[in-house]
C-alpha cells in the first residue's frame, strides 16, 4: 500500500521508548483533566475536535505542556500521544464528522503534538498515534473478527503514517481480537505497534481473558509483531495478581497506564463524588510494579491522574535502568499481589476531581452505542467544524454530564462483568 507521506515527516529513525536507555513516561488521563479541571465538556469522552478550534487547541497545549515540563525536569523521555481515542468512523459519525475531515484531522493531531515536540528539541519525544476502541471501552459489545476490525481501524492508521508519526498505540483494547487487527492494519502502513489492554477488577479483560493469555494469543497470532504491550485503564490493585503468573510473557509488558482510584467500575458508577485517588499511593503501586515487571519501560497515567500524579510517578522510580538500557537485577522479587495490595486503602475523593471511569462516562442511554458500519462515516454530511462554545462548560455541568453518563452506562448490555468488586 502506497501511502501519501507528508514530506515535512521525514526525519532521522526516532528510538521508541522499548529501545530507549532512558525511562519514558506518557501523559495522564487527558479527557478526565479536559473535563474536571478545566470544565471542558467532551460528547462522548472525544477530545480530537478541540484540534478544530482555537481555544481547543489551547487547552490541549497547556494540558500537554505540563507533561513535557515533567519530562525536561526528570530528564526522561516523553510518548506524545495524538489526542485520537475518539477519532474512529464510528465514534466521529454520532459527532458529525465525515470520512475526509476525520482522516485530515487525524494527520492534524500528528502535526499538533509534533509541533510541540519540536519546541523542546532536549527532550527525547516520540509521536505516537492514538487508536481506541470501536465500542465502549470496558465492554466487549459487537466483537470484531481481526480482518474487519484492521478494515474498520486502518483509517487512523494510514492518516498516522502519511502524517509522520512514529508509532502507533491501541488502547483500551477489551479483547484480543480488535488489537490484532489493529496490528494489521499497522503493519499496512509500517507503523510499529503497542497494545494496551484494559481490565476489571479480577486482573481479566472484559472479554474474560487472562493478561497472560490475551499476550501470548496476540503474539502468536502475528509474529510478535507488537513492540511491546501495556496495561491501561485499571487501578493496580485490579491487575497485579496477574503478574503472580511467571513465564516470558511478563517480559512483554513494558508500560503501565493506570487509573488514580482503588475503587472497582461498579463501585466509580455508584459514587456521589468523583476520585481522584492519592498520588503519593499510585507512585509507591507503581515502584512495586516496577520491582516486579522484567523491562517496564514507560509509565504513565490514565482516567483520574494529572501532571501530579506523573510527577510523583517519576519521583518514585530513581535511576530506573543500567547502562545500556539493561533493566539492574535484583534479588528474589515477592508475589506481586502481595506487595501491591499491603499497600491498600481508603481512597480520598474530592467533588472537583476527574473520575477514573474512563469508558464509563462515554457511552449511555442519553448517548446510544456507535453505529456499526464504516460506511455512515461517509454518508454523513456535517460541516466538522465544532463551535466553541458546544464543549466548554462550566465545571459543575461537565461533572454532572460525566456523573449522568456513568450510571446510565452501568445498565446497559454487557454492563454485568464490571460489578465485581475487590
Amino acid at each position: 500500500m502506497t501511502i501519501d507521506k507528508d514530506p515535512t515527516a521525514d526525519g532521522p529513525q526516532t528510538i521508541l521508548p522499548h529501545e530507549s536507555e532512558r525511562r519514558f513516561i506518557a501523559d495522564g488521563g487527558l479527557e478526565t483533566t479536559l473535563v474536571f479541571h478545566d470544565g471542558i465538556d467532551l460528547p462522548d469522552f472525544a477530545a480530537f475536535p478541540l484540534l478544530d478550534d482555537e481555544d481547543g487547541r489551547a487547552a490541549l497545549t497547556r494540558y500537554y505542556r505540563g507533561f513535557q515540563d515533567i519530562a525536561a525536569s526528570h530528564g526522561v523521555g516523553l510518548l506524545l500521544d495524538t489526542p485520537t481515542w475518539r477519532a474512529s468512523p464510528d465514534w466521529a459519525s454520532r459527532l458529525g464528522w465525515s470520512e475526509e475531515p476525520l482522516i485530515t484531522i487525524n494527520r492534524t493531531a500528528v502535526h499538533f503534538v509534533r509541533d510541540l515536540a519540536g519546541e523542546r528539541p532536549h527532550t527525547q519525544s516520540v509521536i505516537n498515534g492514538v487508536i481506541g476502541p470501536r465500542g465502549d471501552g470496558y465492554a466487549v459489545g459487537d466483537a470484531m473478527s481481526a480482518d474487519d476490525a484492521e478494515r474498520y481501524h486502518l483509517l487512523q492508521a494510514e492518516a498516522f503514517a502519511a502524517a509522520g508519526a512514529d508509532m502507533i498505540t491501541a488502547v483500551t483494547m477489551t479483547y484480543t481480537d480488535e488489537a490484532i487487527g489493529i496490528i494489521q492494519a499497522a503493519r499496512q502502513v509500517n507503523l510499529p505497534v503497542a497494545i494496551g489492554f484494559t481490565v476489571e477488577t479480577d486482573g481479566r479483560l472484559p472479554s474474560g481473558e487472562r493478561l497472560r493469555d490475551a499476550t501470548e494469543r496476540v503474539d502468536a497470532a502475528t509474529g510478535e509483531a507488537p513492540v511491546y504491550f501495556m496495561i491501561n485503564c485499571a487501578h493496580p490493585t485490579h491487575f497485579a495478581e496477574q503478574f503472580d503468573d511467571d513465564g516470558p510473557w511478563l517480559e512483554r509488558i513494558k508500560a503501565v497506564r493506570a487509573n488514580a482510584s482503588r475503587l472497582s467500575h461498579a463501585e466509580l458508577d455508584e459514587a456521589e463524588e468523583l476520585d481522584r485517588g492519592k498520588p503519593a499511593e499510585l507512585a509507591s503501586d507503581y515502584l512495586k510494579i516496577d520491582e516486579v515487571l522484567p523491562d517496564l519501560r514507560l509509565i504513565g497515567g490514565c482516567c483520574g491522574t494529572d501532571h501530579e500524579h506523573l510527577d510523583a510517578l517519576v519521583e518514585s522510580i530513581a535511576d530506573p535502568l543500567g547502562a545500556g538500557g539493561e533493566r539492574k537485577s535484583g534479588g528474589v522479587i515477592p508475589a506481586a499481589s502481595k506487595i501491591i495490595h499491603s499497600t491498600r486503602s481508603t481512597p480520598r475523593t474530592s467533588s472537583v476531581t476527574p473520575c477514573s471511569t474512563c469508558s464509563r462516562v462515554l457511552t449511555s442511554r442519553n448517548h446510544a452505542s456507535p453505529p456499526s458500519a464504516r460506511s455512515s462515516v461517509s454518508q454523513s454530511t456535517t460541516n466538522s467544524t465544532v463551535p466553541a462554545d458546544r464543549y466548554f462548560t462550566s465545571r459543575a455541568r461537565s461533572q454532572a454530564l460525566s456523573h449522568k453518563r456513568s450510571r446510565s452506562a452501568s445498565e446497559m448490555p454487557g454492563a454485568g462483568d464490571s460489578s465485581m468488586t475487590f
